[in-house]
This record gives C-alpha cells, structure tokens and sequence, in this order.
C-alpha cells in the first residue's frame, strides 16, 4: 500500500524551488573554475612551445575569459613581446660586443641576428636593437611573437579546446551534487 503525506510534498516542492535558485550560481562556478583552470593550461601549453617566463605570458597575453549566454569565450589580447623576454645571449649588455647576438623564441637551436645587440637604453628600456641603416643611428627593436599568436597554434589550440569541455563536464557534475545537497536532496 502507498501512502503519502502533503507535508512530504511540500518539502519535495521547497527543494525544487532551492534548485532553481541555486542552478545559475552552480553554472557559474562551474564556468569560473573551468577559466582559472584553462588560462593556467594555456601558460603552460606556451611554455612548452617557447622560450619564455610564466610571469611575462600573462602580463602580455591579457588572457581574458568571458561568460555570454552560457558559452565560455576564451581570449588573449596583447602586442609582439621584445626579444630579450625570449632567450638570447648576451642577456646584458657587455663591453666586447660578440660577432653575432643569438636568439632562441621556440625550443630549439639558438639562431645568430647579424648585426642585433643588447643595449639598455635612456627611458631603462633593455632589449635587442639593430642598426637600420650604415650610419649609428637610426637603431630598431626587435620583437618575437606575441601571446595571441602563440596562442593560436593548432596544437595548443585543440589542447585548450578539449581540456576545456573536460573540465567544464566535470565541474558542472561537482556543483550541480554540491546545489542539490544544498537544496535538501541527498
């Protein structure tokens, strides 16, 4: 015989209505979790393409991550980072200047810049330059790549794709139980 009781349906629809109201806030931890997560794969997945400090991938790579209508958008914004960030040698300025400064942005071999020194200029700005013309100066700075660019090999971008719905799968799970639990369903 089944019997039921109205206050054991006014409980049921009490925690339907908790659901409701903390569904959204789940989502959004979900997403939130699912960003710190993927912007620190998306350092290291660079760090193991290039030669370059975790520190200066997120200072020039602007990782951005933002949440519309429940799609999670990943972006980098940022400029061509000066060669000095990458490895190179000389690192500082020396006296003897040698016959050819080398640079390395991706692993790999060190390759020579003719003519490239590193010089610490007036406004404490230190980097690579090279000689535009025959006379002294004109002199520009050499860049490597930026961040956005980085970012865009199709290694590292599938990497990121597929880490993120992993991720994104498993931390809706873990705060959808987390809001249930609160709501009153065990």
């Amino acid at each position: 015989m089944i019997t039921s009781d109205a206050r054991e349906f006014k409980q049921a629809a009490i925690a339907v209505k908790k659901i409701a109201q903390r569904a959204p806030r789940a989502v959004n931890r979900a997403f939130k979790r699912t960003g710190q997560r993927l912007q620190t794969l998306a350092v290291q997945e660079v760090r193991k393409e290039y030669l370059i400090r975790a520190g200066d991938v997120r200072k020039y790579g602007n990782l951005r991550l933002t949440q519309t209508n429940d799609e999670l958008v990943f972006r980098s914004k940022g400029q061509n980072i000066r060669l000095i960030k990458f490895k190179t040698t000389p690192t500082r300025p020396v006296k003897r200047r040698p016959k050819t400064l080398k640079a390395a942005v991706k692993r790999g071999n060190k390759k020579p810049i003719s003519g490239a020194f590193v010089q610490n200029m007036r406004n404490s700005s230190l980097g690579v330059y090279r000689r535009t013309g025959k006379s002294r100066l004109p002199i520009e700075q050499l860049y490597g790549p930026g961040v956005p660019i980085m970012l865009n090999s199709a290694k590292i971008r599938d990497k990121l794709q597929i880490e993120m719905t992993k991720k994104l799968e498993e931390r809706l799970t873990h705060e959808m139980d987390r809001a249930m639990k609160e709501a009153g369903f065990n």
